[in-house]
């Protein structure tokens, strides 16, 4: 019962998250297990642009933006292989009220780069 409530907790968040610029989900929803792989170049390429660093792979630069801008934590994709430089890893192991926000914090992400939206006052 747990896992069924998991994986459509996760389902959801997924949904959320795939409608937001910058965030790829080529592997989609996994058959199992409790974390998605989301693919960032777009979104690496969009914070590059915006502050010209480029240290640590694209999930290492992608990872550090989203909590030092948003304290929002994801983990870089070089740690489970040389194919996922170009992704990160989340966990939807979470309640609802913090995937929620965790979705509307991605947004922020989002509009930060690609609308160059400086909104990174956060209020939860």
């Amino acid at each position: 019962q747990n896992i069924k409530a998991i994986q459509l907790k996760g389902q959801r968040f997924y949904n959320d998250i795939e409608q937001i610029p910058g965030f790829e989900f080529p592997c989609g929803f996994p058959k199992a297990g409790f974390y998605l792989f989301i693919q960032i170049d777009k979104l690496y390429q969009a914070i590059i642009n915006l502050n010209k660093s480029d240290e640590g792979s694209k999930g290492e630069v992608v990872a550090h933006y989203m909590l030092e801008n948003f304290d929002l934590a994801v983990v870089p994709g070089t740690g489970f292989g040389p194919g996922f430089d170009s992704f990160i890893r989340v966990s939807f192991v979470l309640s609802e009220s913090e995937l929620a926000q965790a979705a509307q914090r991605f947004k922020l992400v989002s509009d930060s780069v690609f609308h160059n939206q400086n909104n990174t006052q956060i209020s939860f």
